[in-house]
């Protein structure tokens, strides 16, 4: 962790406007420096449906810039299998049998920081050619996304493609 260098001298004379500027800079440098070692909000409203040969897993986003999924098919995470499923809150495990039962963990991270795990929730694949309807997707998050399309900023679940976190 590197200290920032960007701060001005304190000001020796009663100058407000200098000592207003030096306070602004270490307000934004403690800002940084605690975005960089806090670890990010967990995930909420994490739910595992079935479907043919598999199941589909959601979530609500938190203040993460990408989440970790783990899957197993006993209840103990120690020997769960790692997926970094990116800035995604949907992932689709193909199983390729029905009648499977496997449960389901997530972590958020942020930088190199990850939050708690939440889970597990468990799905029990459905048989191959079964039909489903698609799960009501969980509610939005409240952190602000930006469409990399029209660069408008929205709050909740963003419609269209292309949403990153800003």
């Amino acid at each position: 962790m590197t200290l920032p260098q960007n701060i001005r001298p304190v000001p020796i004379t009663g100058e407000w406007t200098g000592l207003r500027m030096l306070l602004q800079d270490m307000r934004t440098a403690l800002l940084s420096l605690q975005s960089s070692v806090m670890p990010p909000s967990p995930i909420t409203n994490l739910k595992a449906t079935g479907k043919a040969g598999g199941a589909i897993i959601q979530f609500t986003r938190s203040d993460a810039d990408s989440y970790i999924l783990y899957t197993n098919t006993v209840p103990e995470i120690g020997t769960a299998v790692r997926v970094d499923i990116g800035l995604a809150n949907e992932y689709s495990d193909d199983i390729g049998a029905g009648s499977v039962k496997k449960y389901y963990w997530v972590k958020a991270k942020k930088n190199q920081i990850e939050s708690t795990l939440v889970g597990p929730v468990n799905a029990t694949s459905l048989a191959l050619g079964s039909s489903i309807s698609f799960p009501t997707p969980p509610p939005g998050t409240q952190m602000p996304t930006k469409s990399d399309e029209t660069q408008e900023i929205s709050i909740g679940r963003p419609t269209g493609a292309g949403y990153q976190k800003v």
